[in-house]
């Protein structure tokens, strides 16, 4: 089985999300979580996730740290942000 991990503050930006995923990925198992921390239990509860979509910027992972961490727990990541900044993309 598919398993998603979307990581994102805003509950509108997820229920989109995760309607989007559900209709793209019907048999897949969806983890929503809204911040690092709870990524993080998610990862340590399920941690064979496929990949990964991510806000740069949580409350408590402000400078794009929830991106580190997926990547470090070999999960492929999509990152979304609403800011541009070459420099960071690149990073």
């Amino acid at each position: 089985m598919q398993r998603l991990l979307l990581v994102e503050d805003s509950s509108t930006v997820l229920r989109i999300l995760q309607h989007i995923a559900h209709s793209q990925l019907p048999d897949a198992e969806i983890i929503a979580v809204q911040s690092l921390s709870d990524a993080k239990n998610a990862v340590a509860w399920k941690s064979d996730f496929n990949v990964a979509i991510v806000d740069l910027n949580l409350p408590d992972a402000p400078n794009g740290e929830v991106a580190d961490f997926t990547l470090m727990q070999g999960i492929p990541t999509i990152v979304l942000t609403g800011n541009f900044d070459e420099a960071r993309r690149k990073k």
